[in-house]
């Protein structure tokens, strides 16, 4: 449909996906696609990467957001059957300045829970979400003083309490 390039795709129903793009989210009903605005935080470009929908009212994509004149940050976007809702995701305060979140991989096997995957210092760093704080919690991957770095590539949650993960240790 002349739409720039997707990466990502759920469809929480037979007829129903949903598939993030630069700063929209293409919504396809029945074959019908159309594209939905996803709100910015501000004036810069938006980039949504990955998006998971464990029910046809409730999705969450995650990208990043780079403000005019500024560096990139994470990005959440979510759906409650109704409206999309953008907000920043905090980088933690250990990462120090000029850290970024940017999240991939993301799978939300529920409405409560969701978990993906992001960097820091050359290790995977896992995320989860949960609803009952909405706030994203970091896990580091890997071992320090490796003289490597670890990487998960894929991740996939059946519930909050199981995951798989695929990727590589130097």
């Amino acid at each position: 449909a002349g739409y720039p390039y997707v990466g990502a795709m759920s469809c929480p129903a037979p007829t129903i996906c949903f598939m993030p793009a630069i700063a929209f989210i293409e919504e396809t009903i029945a074959g019908v696609p159309s594209a939905i605005t996803v709100p910015q935080p501000g004036p810069g470009s938006l980039y949504l990467t990955e998006i998971s929908c464990p029910t046809v009212t409730d999705c969450m994509a995650v990208g990043n957001f780079t403000p005019d004149g500024g560096t990139a940050e994470g990005i959440e976007t979510r759906y409650d059957g109704v409206t999309w809702t953008t907000s920043l995701i905090p980088v933690p305060a250990a990462w120090g300045s000029g850290a970024q979140v940017g999240l991939n991989s993301l799978t939300c096997p529920t409405v409560t829970f969701c978990a993906a995957l992001t960097g820091e210092n050359g290790f995977t760093v896992l995320a989860t979400w949960a609803a009952a704080t909405d706030s994203w919690t970091y896990f580091p991957y890997g071992e320090s003083g490796t003289g490597g770095s670890s990487a998960i590539n894929a991740l996939s949650c059946a519930s909050a309490t199981a995951c798989a993960a695929v990727g590589e240790w130097p």
